[in-house]
């Protein structure tokens, strides 16, 4: 709240405590916000990244939890999520790439 005594708040001259108060909390949320993306912590992450597939595809909902997100489908192309270990190993189509190579290297 220091900060925020001191400097004020921006585009808001005259800010009340109970503003300081809010733009405190604002910025402390915001910090552990970016803590837990940043070091994977709980799930927030694999949230964030199914809303912004969800979101690429125009499925997401908008105004609602991370939480009640649908799961994306896979990307055109892409690979569905693998329910089963059989269904990690993928075959990965490469156009435009020689495959040739000899026996002691790769063309």
């Amino acid at each position: 709240m220091t900060f925020y005594t001191s400097n004020g708040i921006p585009r808001i001259s005259n800010a009340s405590s109970a503003q300081v108060d809010l733009a405190a909390r604002g910025a402390s949320w915001g910090d552990m916000v970016g803590v837990a993306l940043a070091n994977n912590l709980g799930p927030l992450n694999g949230q964030t990244v199914n809303f912004l597939e969800d979101a690429a595809q125009g499925a997401a909902v908008y105004g609602t939890s991370l939480a009640s997100q649908p799961n994306h489908a896979a990307f055109q192309g892409g690979v569905a999520a693998a329910t089963a270990a059989s269904d990690i190993a993928v075959s990965v189509n490469m156009t435009g790439i020689a495959s040739s190579f000899d026996s002691t290297h790769f063309v």
